[in-house]
């Protein structure tokens, strides 16, 4: 009777399966999280009172205080345009964050739709095993993580489905993506670098989609298939040319022995080549797209700071590491009862750590 069930259960599944792995999925994300983020609309830390700020700063047309090369900007820019409307920057925060959710949950289909073959019954299972997931990191802290694990969805879906060294289209959208991770988490840069190239060199390696020896007209495997072309006669007159054939047989066989001797390693040689040529195309290509979006940013910090640099958070979180004899005595969770009474003591705090 289960079996029945879940058979019906799949059939269904079958016949509309963009509603149940994406409609259903993101209706589910949408009810799940306006209702955690109404219970924790008021929830705050210390890197969402940066953000916040950072945010406040373009919505007052104070770009130049905006930039900080602690924070990764692409929150606070998705923040500011709701200041500027008068939304109360937490709460503006919240939203932002309950969108990039639903973005996340659109990459995760797309990801499983272009790396994956499953049934549409298990890939509605596992979208909607991603739905919790999406919802705890939209709304527990204030965070950027999110950001870049959505834009990250996206570009594995890119790298890892068929066509990325020879259509240039996914390796623009894959330095697309990576950009945007940058700018979401900084160290989604290095990541990016590294991945990407890595990326490439496995799939001319081990793609079983590329061009094999023998099967595009060169080879030994070429030969073998034109002398059985020779051999077979006129098709359409059913008629067979003994001689034709035999001395195609005869021209092709020491082109056989030959070909495995030397021929064919001139056509590896000639295909490895060019797969050589086609990642180092990709990776160019790539790396332009990246360049175009994450360049700006770069620029405009180190500008800022006299240097080349992408980030300095790894500075602020080596200054947030107590010396050795206290350790464990410094806390970043909850709140610290100031020296002295100090009316704006979080908003002085949230100066110094936002520059």
């Amino acid at each position: 009777m289960s079996f029945d069930i879940l058979g019906r259960i799949g059939n269904a599944v079958s016949r509309r399966p963009v509603l149940w792995t994406l409609v259903f999925p993101l209706v589910l994300y949408a009810i799940l999280v306006s209702v955690a983020g109404v219970k924790m609309r008021d929830q705050i830390n210390p890197d969402g009172v940066a953000y916040v700020c950072l945010a406040r700063h373009l919505a007052e047309g104070r770009a130049s205080d905006s930039v900080c090369g602690a924070w990764s900007p692409l929150i606070s820019w998705c923040i500011a345009p709701f200041l500027v409307f008068g939304m109360d920057g937490l709460h503006a925060a919240r939203l932002v964050l309950a969108v990039w959710g639903g973005i996340l949950i659109v990459g995760i289909h797309f990801f499983l739709r272009r790396f994956t073959r499953l049934p549409p019954l298990w890939a509605a299972a596992a979208m909607a095993a991603a739905v919790p997931w999406a919802v705890h990191w939209a709304v527990y802290v204030i965070t950027p993580d999110i950001i870049a694990a959505a834009c990250a969805t996206f570009y594995f879906g890119i790298v890892a489905g068929p066509g990325l060294l020879s259509r240039r289209r996914l390796q623009l959208a894959a330095g697309a993506c990576g950009g945007v991770a940058y700018l979401a988490k900084a160290y989604m840069l290095p990541f990016f670098l590294v991945h990407f190239a890595a990326t490439l060199i496995l799939r001319i390696l081990f793609d079983p989609d590329e061009e094999r020896t023998g099967a595009s007209g060169r080879g030994p495997g070429a030969a073998a298939r034109n002398a059985a072309n020779a051999g077979a006669g006129d098709p359409e007159s059913g008629v067979a040319h003994e001689g034709t054939a035999r001395e195609g047989m005869a021209g092709v066989l020491p082109e056989i022995s030959r070909g495995y001797e030397g021929r064919c390693s001139v056509a590896d040689v000639r295909s490895r080549m060019g797969r050589m040529k086609a990642m180092a195309s990709a990776w160019v290509v790539g790396m332009a797209a990246f360049a175009a979006v994450s360049a700006p940013w770069i620029a405009t910090l180190s500008v800022k700071y006299g240097r080349p640099v992408f980030t300095t958070a790894p500075s602020l979180a080596r200054a947030q590491v107590p010396p050795p004899r206290f350790a464990g005595a410094l806390s970043l969770s909850g709140l610290v009862r100031p020296p002295e009474p100090h009316r704006y003591i979080i908003e002085v705090w949230a100066v110094s750590y936002t520059h």
